[in-house]
């Protein structure tokens, strides 16, 4: 959890202790830290080994999450030679359709409200609307914060 907050938090993000954390999850058993590590590397430009953290994620435990790192990879770092938002789409709109993830919906309108040839608002908003709907908790705080509900 706090390798996720110090990733994602807007008002605590601190890469270096998101890794921190990573880093105790995964000596003490949690392999999910591979996930959060990846990500965190990910945004530190460090793309090759990302990828390297994000291979040694348990697919048989966590094969959901090891795909939404892959996507992110895709569609957020233009810097990435693997940069491919087409596929991160494909991905994650197949997460959509098999996952009974109740975050699967956001992961596609997160994806929706990148600035990139698929940018889509109205298409994030109702994905938004689905996972609050299946109890998101992210998703909920999202519409909350919905500048324009039309």
């Amino acid at each position: 959890m706090m390798a996720y907050i110090y990733l994602e938090e807007e008002k605590y993000v601190d890469l270096k202790k998101s890794i921190y954390y990573s880093d105790y999850a995964i000596k003490n058993g949690n392999n999910l830290g591979y996930y959060y590590k990846s990500i965190a590397l990910a945004e530190l430009d460090d793309y090759e080994l990302a990828m390297r953290n994000l291979n040694k994620i348990d697919e048989k435990e966590y094969s959901e999450y090891k795909d939404v790192a892959l996507s992110r990879l895709y569609a957020y770092y233009k810097n990435y030679s693997g940069y491919n938002p087409k596929h991160s789409k494909n991905i994650l709109e197949g997460l959509v359709n098999k996952s009974i993830n109740k975050d699967r919906f956001s992961w596609l309108a997160d994806f929706y409200m990148l600035d990139n040839e698929f940018k889509d608002e109205k298409k994030a908003y109702e994905l938004y609307k689905r996972g609050a709907e299946a109890g998101d908790w992210y998703s909920e705080g999202v519409l909350m914060n919905w500048p324009n509900k039309n």
